[in-house]
């Protein structure tokens, strides 16, 4: 019988029995009325033993959630804490507990939470892999990888599983088997364009400049929006020495996304390759605006003004690179150059001292 059913006739018989006392008291019927005073009891009992109230860890929980929601990280894991100390064997609130902790950067925190979940249930694929994701951004790519190939045993067809390790494999420089992840992903979902650009990264890695831009461009057919796939396609042609189709794929990329600091120093190596300096330089200096701490773009402007003749303005900018990246062995050698042009001997022979050092310690 539907729930609805058994309560109206509860509810029914409550008021009958309402009814019947009522009567009873009037007519005084001593007898009556005790029977249906118990039978309105047992109704109200009833009453009360079938609704469903929530249980403390409950109530925590559905907090929780509108805690989530406001990223209130610290009230999450408040609540998640006390469902742990009503109920130590709840895996989820570890697992929830250690998302939280994972939002805030507490990695160690996070790990040990997720530790717990799988202790308790160890079929847990979720915890493995957001343990992995916690393990990668310590640093950790190992780990990670046993964390994120323990989730894809779990759940086989897990694509963030597969995309985040093969992320890991391209950190090693085992580009081999980050392209067999990420073409995982693709058998499973023909459609990912993220897929196919990170593969054809894989592939640039490689110097397969030819597998990576039909990947690159097999993304920006699914995806005409994948400003990441234009900028990559420009690296390859740049690569490739095709500097016109580089430079048409970088400013495609700045239209999509004009805050696309990789595409705007692309477009400024493409200009640069070209001999055009002042453009170059205009590239750079927006894509320092973006990134201030960008080295590599202080470098790259550096070189486009020593190019042009302007020594002060190349050391102003290899100086800065320096100061961002002090273990940058080709500012020092460049600086050195300009040093050297401008008559400053002795700072000349400092910095190519030191990028002899650095070379040295390299190797």
């Amino acid at each position: 019988m539907a729930p609805w059913a058994t309560d109206l006739i509860i509810w029914c018989m409550g008021i009958y029995a309402v009814l019947v006392l009522i009567y009873a008291f009037i007519r005084k019927t001593w007898k009556v009325f005790i029977i249906n005073l118990v039978l309105l009891s047992l109704v109200f009992l009833v009453l009360t033993l079938t609704r469903d109230f929530p249980d403390k860890s409950t109530s925590f929980y559905q907090r929780e959630n509108s805690h989530d929601n406001k990223d209130d990280y610290d009230a999450a894991i408040a609540d998640y804490t006390r469902v742990i100390e009503l109920d130590s064997n709840a895996a989820d609130a570890y697992y929830n507990r250690g998302v939280a902790y994972l939002y805030k950067g507490d990695y160690d925190a996070a790990i040990a939470d997720y530790s717990k979940a799988i202790e308790l249930d160890s079929n847990a694929a979720d915890a493995y892999y957001s343990r992995g994701v916690a393990y990668r951004n310590k640093g950790d790519y190992d780990a990670a990888i046993t964390d994120y190939s323990k989730a894809i045993e779990l759940d086989p067809n897990t694509t963030d599983a597969y995309y985040n390790r093969g992320f890991a494999y391209s950190y090693k420089d085992d580009y081999d088997a980050a392209i067999a992840d990420y073409t995982r992903i693709i058998e499973i979902d023909p459609n990912a364009a993220d897929a196919y650009t990170n593969r054809g990264i894989a592939y640039s890695y490689k110097d397969d400049y030819d597998a990576a831009m039909a990947d690159y461009s097999k993304a920006i057919e699914i995806d005409p929006n994948a400003a990441d796939a234009y900028c990559e396609r420009g690296i390859a042609y740049e690569n490739k020495g095709d500097y016109d189709a580089a430079m048409a794929d970088y400013s495609k990329a700045i239209e999509l996304d004009p805050n696309n600091t990789k595409a705007y120093h692309g477009r400024g190596n493409s200009y640069r390759n070209k001999g055009d300096h002042d453009a170059a330089i205009a590239d750079y200096s927006k894509a320092i605006e973006l990134d201030p701490n960008n080295a590599e773009g202080f470098y790259n402007r550096g070189v486009s003004y020593q190019d042009k003749g302007d020594h002060d303005a190349a050391i102003a900018d290899y100086t800065r690179a320096i100061e961002i990246d002090p273990n940058a062995a080709d500012t020092y050698y460049n600086r050195g150059i300009a040093y050297r042009r401008i008559g400053n001997d002795d700072a000349a022979d400092a910095d190519t001292a030191m990028h002899r050092r650095l070379k040295a310690q390299s190797q």
